[in-house]
């Protein structure tokens, strides 16, 4: 499997953890789309850093600018993808009102109002996000040069 991949996976498992556990404990309707949009903005976001900053050379201060973007652009991702999905689910079952019933933030808006979102995001979870996203290309590099040595 190639390398992009696992760094995907290990961040969009931590955007699963992550977004289930707010989908979980928030109050309100629509939440649940978080338990998708996280995991999905990691992993995309994850894999493009990884492929744009990581894959040409393996230095260690790219690794840590890989997981600093990671760990921080994808909160902006994952509320731009929860936009999405609550208005397609408002769009398709009519759910997903906000509290007085008026209908989600349209897409355009939500541009916007995902920086404000993903700032309080930042604060809450990115002491997680980005030290797990910067450790994470650590471990691919430690695996890689063990790989490598093994093989020799």
């Amino acid at each position: 499997m190639r390398t992009w991949i696992k760094y995907a996976l290990l961040n969009a498992a931590l955007g699963l953890i992550i977004g289930s556990y707010v989908a979980v404990t928030a109050i309100g309707e629509g939440y649940e789309v978080l338990a998708v949009a996280a995991p999905l903005a990691a992993f995309i976001i994850a894999g493009l850093m990884w492929a744009l900053l990581v894959k040409p050379s393996w230095d260690s201060g790219r690794i840590v600018l890989a997981g600093l973007f990671t760990g921080s652009v994808s909160h902006y991702f994952t509320f731009l993808f929860m936009s999405v999905g609550i208005n397609i689910c408002y769009w398709t079952t009519g759910g997903c009102t906000g509290s007085m019933g008026e209908p989600p933030a349209g897409l355009v808006d939500s541009l916007l109002g995902a920086f404000g979102f993903s700032f309080f995001s930042l604060l809450i979870f990115g002491w997680i996000t980005v030290p797990y996203a910067i450790l994470s290309g650590f471990v691919l590099k430690r695996f890689k040069s063990k790989h490598n040595n093994a093989s020799q």
